[in-house]
């Protein structure tokens, strides 16, 4: 989203956090550097952020240095999309999400069909997962980079 907002061409990348100088079993901390970033402000250390909440989850040994390495890589591959760090940037994400999500919904009301949103996902009965893909094909269709749509099959309960 932050690259469409931009109305940039999305990265060559299949991961948006597999970034060079980012090994893989470090995407999680790329996310998170992401998302830390996005949600900070100016006065926000977001290296610190990075270290503590990633040694509160997977990574308990992390150094200030791994965090600064991850946080550094990331944004220096990104630098296109740098007016989204460390500035609060979060709710016009949120709020593109938003639309994006309300756009899907509205489809399925004006099919008449059932779906149930969740956090950026929907789920709507497997007969349907055809209207759903080219439901979120269409939110999405305006933006310079769309994101694919993933389907993911839930086990029928």
């Amino acid at each position: 989203l932050a690259y469409s907002l931009e109305g940039l061409p999305s990265p060559a990348l299949t991961d948006f956090y597999l970034v060079p100088g980012i090994d893989p079993p470090y995407r999680g901390l790329a996310k998170l550097a992401f998302t830390i970033s996005v949600g900070c402000d100016k006065e926000t250390n977001p290296i610190a952020a990075i270290r503590d909440k990633a040694r509160k989850a997977a990574w308990p040994n992390l150094t200030w240095q791994q965090a600064g390495e991850v946080y550094h890589a990331f944004w220096s591959y990104h630098a296109r999309i740098d007016r989204f760090r460390c500035t609060s940037s979060w709710r016009e994400l949120q709020f593109e999400e938003s639309e994006i999500a309300l756009n899907v919904i509205g489809q399925f009301v004006d099919l008449g069909l059932p779906i149930i949103p969740i956090h950026d996902g929907f789920v709507v009965q497997k007969r349907y997962e055809g209207e759903l893909r080219l439901a979120m094909e269409k939110a999405v269709e305006h933006l310079s980079c769309p994101p694919k749509p993933v389907l993911k099959l839930s086990k029928p309960v």
